[in-house]
This record gives structure tokens, C-alpha cells and sequence, in this order.
């Protein structure tokens, strides 16, 4: 267990939790493209 005041420690954790936050969101950006498309085809009819 590192000491939570090691400062790489916490950068490199900080690090791997915007990876996540940024997956996460690219990922709820995509769906939402998907749903905006699909109601804009629907829009057309």
C-alpha cells in the first residue's frame, strides 16, 4: 500500500480515473449521436 501523500501515486490514480471519465463519456456521446440521428430520421417522415 503506497502513502495516499505520494504525490505520483496520485497523479498516476488521477490519470487512470480520466481514462475512465473519458471513455465513459465518449461512449455516452456515441449513443447520443445514434439517437440524435435516428429521431432526426424520423423528424424527415
Amino acid at each position: 500500500m503506497t502513502s495516499f501523500y505520494d504525490l505520483n501515486y496520485i497523479i498516476e490514480l488521477n490519470e487512470k480515473r480520466l481514462e475512465q471519465y473519458d471513455a465513459a463519456y465518449q461512449k455516452i456521446v456515441n449513443q447520443f449521436t445514434i439517437l440524435l440521428v435516428i429521431y432526426s430520421a424520423f423528424a424527415f417522415f
